[in-house]
């Protein structure tokens, strides 16, 4: 499905970002608020081996509980892309997650990126509105195409 692709090539990148560039402890923060600057609707978790969120673009991730039992976290610790749709109760919302392992020499850590439901489901309510739109104006063009435009003289 096109949105898990566009979540785990963001996934993806910022797992090559921080594989090449290193992450430094006192750095996390930083990184996550430039990562809640580029796409404020994708929703991105930093963890660690451990389960640990160590860094979270939409929450505190010191309050967030471990998350080394997730589906999606634990196919990415195995070196796998993992993704599932479920509620979060961070946001009490339902998300659709992709995770991806971010290799780290000794260690694997995991990117996690997430969208809302919601907000897909409001991108395919706009999507719906266009082209019913687009159908109704191709329904009523043949109708109006050999008519004459009235003019002034059918007003009298």
């Amino acid at each position: 499905d096109q949105l898990e692709i566009t979540l785990e090539a963001r996934a993806r990148g910022i797992a090559q970002d921080i594989e090449k560039e290193g992450i430094k402890p006192g750095e996390r923060t930083d990184r996550c608020l430039a990562l809640q600057r580029t796409d404020p609707a994708i929703r991105v978790t930093l963890i660690n081996d451990q389960g640990i969120v160590l860094c979270d673009s939409e929450a505190d991730y010191r309050a967030m509980e471990n998350h080394r039992g997730r589906p999606e976290i634990i196919q990415a610790m195995n070196g796998h892309t993992g993704s599932m749709i479920r509620y979060s109760k961070t946001l009490q919302a339902v998300l659709l997650y992709v995770a991806v392992p971010l290799d780290l020499g000794q260690t694997r850590w995991v990117v996690r990126t997430a969208l809302s439901l919601s907000s897909i489901n409001q991108l395919l309510s706009e999507l719906f509105n266009k082209l019913l739109l687009g159908l109704l104006v191709l329904i009523w063009a043949p109708e109006t195409k050999d008519k004459p435009l009235p003019t002034d003289d059918d007003a009298s």
